[in-house]
């Protein structure tokens, strides 16, 4: 009972005119409590005895506190039974419900006069109201401050600046009493479709001697629409000078940009990348995203400024803005540029290969000056109970090795690898090292003695003796352990 009263109080403190329309909401407010009020006890009667006369009671004593509210109600009651109680309440529902029905008519009828008055208003709906060529807006104009003629414009929630309104938004009397009825009159009206001026209404900025009506109002809108923009690349000099060169074609199109940050904690050039569409890192930028200016706001309003920028092609600099990442001692500049947009690219696999315990063992030992000869690996996934099975070098196979070479580039890792998940373990394998010696050529003294020792080795070495060298996670070839077809069979695996 005790949400019920505070959602009275805060009904009946709303009741205060300080507008037509919060006074209006607040009487459906209390309209909506006095409704609940009456549910409550004819559910609560039984177990709660007597709520229906402390209900009224407080109710009455809330409305007889405030006079503006005391205006929806009646007059004073004393109920001292539940039927009086809930006969009180019926009555100050009907009460409100009338009250509410009241309000609503002055508002129907408010709107549609309040329109009327609007001289522009009013003839901007009766042209929307008709036939407009597809794509067809409307510019709207007001008094300023110092009396001059002012485009009316909307602003966004990220900060654009909107001055073309949609025939849709002001056919409705109740739309434009909604959006224009607490901004400056408005005084004048343009209706354009694909550049072209159809009609005029009221007073409407005057063009310059030379210019057409039409070159005057577009630029009025271009100026009011692009003032975040201008703003913004004032604010970032390396952009603007970017979206200079790029609007005037002095980049080539096969050149490329570079883009630096610099780290505020750090006070270092930081390389900037974004995401492709197929989630890889990119770190070149080209030409042709730095000549609008609308898409440069967009894409760059809410990262931190940039520090510099440098334009390449086919390795050579072309042209720098801003600040760069120094070259070291032997370096020229557009190397350390090309060795930093290198590693970043890089980063993101590594950063992968190192989330992935199996695959960071077998790309460090790839990369290991001592990293066994012929070498190739066998992968194991856990699947469903934890039980172990060999992971196949593609779908619908049974070859399972792979070269351990494959894991010297953390790209081809990454490729093969991060749409596979799963994988618990891995087994190097290569050819027993003692028969690795013996089936080495020695030398001979000639080409003929050379060919006589490899068919002899051929005919009389014994077979070949697959070793687990290295094992990594969870596997069932243990390093040590020789890889023998019957274990190899046993397991499912085909060398």
């Amino acid at each position: 009972m005790e949400k019920l009263l505070d959602k009275a109080r805060k009904a009946v403190v709303g009741c205060t005119p300080k507008s037509d329309s919060s006074y209006a909401r607040a009487v459906k407010a209390l309209l909506a409590v006095v409704v609940e009020f009456r549910q409550y006890i004819k559910t609560n009667a039984q177990s709660d005895r007597g709520c229906a006369q402390r209900l009224v009671r407080e109710l009455d004593e809330l409305l007889s506190g405030l006079p503006s509210a005391r205006q929806i109600a009646l007059d004073k009651s004393t109920a001292h039974t539940r039927r009086l109680a809930e006969s009180y309440l019926e009555a100050v529902e009907q009460h409100l419900v009338a009250r509410s029905g009241e309000l609503q008519e002055a508002k129907s009828q408010e709107v549609p006069e309040w329109v009327a008055k609007q001289p522009v208003l009013s003839e901007v709906k009766r042209i929307t109201s008709g036939h407009l060529p597809k794509g067809a807006y409307v510019l709207l104009f007001c008094r300023g401050e110092e009396k001059s003629l002012e485009l009316v414009t909307q602003t966004a929630q990220d900060g654009r600046v909107f001055t073309r309104f949609r025939p849709l938004e002001l056919k409705d009397d109740a739309k434009l009493h909604h959006a224009f009825k607490n901004e400056r009159k408005i005084i004048g009206a343009a209706v354009i479709a694909a550049q072209e001026l159809l009609v005029v209404a009221g007073t409407v900025p005057a063009p310059e001697e030379g210019q057409e009506q039409l070159q005057c109002l577009l630029h009025l809108s271009n100026q009011a629409a692009s003032t975040p923009v201008r703003e913004f690349l004032e604010q970032n000099p390396v952009l603007k000078e970017l979206h200079r060169l790029a609007s005037r074609h002095k980049l080539p199109k096969q050149s490329y940009i570079l883009l630096y940050q610099l780290n505020a904690e750090s006070s270092e050039l930081i390389l900037v990348s974004k995401a492709a569409a197929d989630n890889r890192t990119v770190t070149r930028f080209w030409p042709n995203e730095f000549s609008d200016k609308y898409k440069l706001f967009d894409s760059f309003r809410e990262k931190p400024p940039l520090a510099g920028a440098a334009v390449i092609q086919h390795g050579k600099l072309l042209n720098t803005v801003g600040e760069l990442p120094p070259p070291a001692d032997g370096q020229t500049q557009v190397q350390v540029l090309l060795e930093g947009s290198s590693k970043a690219l890089e980063q993101p696999l590594i950063d992968f290969i190192a989330g992935h315990v199996v695959l960071k063992a077998l790309y460090d030992l790839a990369r290991s000056e001592s990293h066994p000869r012929d070498a190739f690996v066998i992968l194991f996934a856990q699947k469903e109970g934890g039980t172990l099975e060999v992971v196949s070098t593609a779908d619908n196979t049974r070859q399972v090795r792979i070269p351990l070479l494959d894991f010297v580039l953390a790209k081809s890792v990454y490729e093969r690898f991060s749409k596979h998940s799963g994988i618990s373990g891995a087994s190097v394998i290569c050819e027993d090292e003692s028969q690795s010696r013996n089936s080495g050529a020695q030398g001979s003294a000639n080409k003929r003695d050379a060919d006589s020792d490899a068919r002899k080795r051929q005919r009389f070495a014994p077979a070949s003796k697959p070793v687990v060298v290295a094992a990594f996670g969870r596997t069932p070839l243990k390093a040590g352990h020789l890889a023998t077809s019957e274990t190899c069979r046993r397991l499912g695996i085909e060398f």
